[in-house]
């Protein structure tokens, strides 16, 4: 089968390095699902007695399922405390052994794999 390829196809319409940008705004910076989500939360719910914001009858279930002793306090509480103090840091630490592993001879890598500890300092003395 013939190769129909023929890469001379939109070359003279190809962006050209130092001319004007096909993209001039780029990718927009909204996201439209959290922005959507905004607007819904301040919006006054039309079934809620007490004219609250869908927002506002969120937060007041989130409160109460908190304050209750239900399966879901402790994942409620949890959600609150990170939106009002932050996300608790977390860090891992990560121990370097490769220069240790580097000053240990054969015979003491050896030790370790069949007995998995490392050697009494004069383990192999005379």
């Amino acid at each position: 089968m013939a190769n129909t390829f023929d890469p001379a196809i939109g070359k003279s319409t190809r962006w050209r390095k130092g001319g004007a940008s096909p993209n001039p705004g780029g990718r927009p910076r909204t996201r439209t699902l959290s922005e959507l989500l905004r607007q819904k939360l301040v919006e006054v719910d039309l079934n809620d007695p007490q004219h609250r914001t869908h927002g506002e009858r969120i937060v007041d279930n989130l409160i109460k399922i908190a304050s209750s002793g239900d399966r879901g306090a402790i994942a409620a509480a949890t959600e609150i405390a990170d939106r009002v103090e932050g996300k608790v840091h977390q860090s891992l630490a990560i121990a370097d052994v490769t220069r240790e592993l580097q000053d240990k001879s054969d015979d003491e890598l050896e030790f370790f794999l069949q007995y998995g500890r490392w050697p009494e300092p004069d383990w192999n003395k005379k």
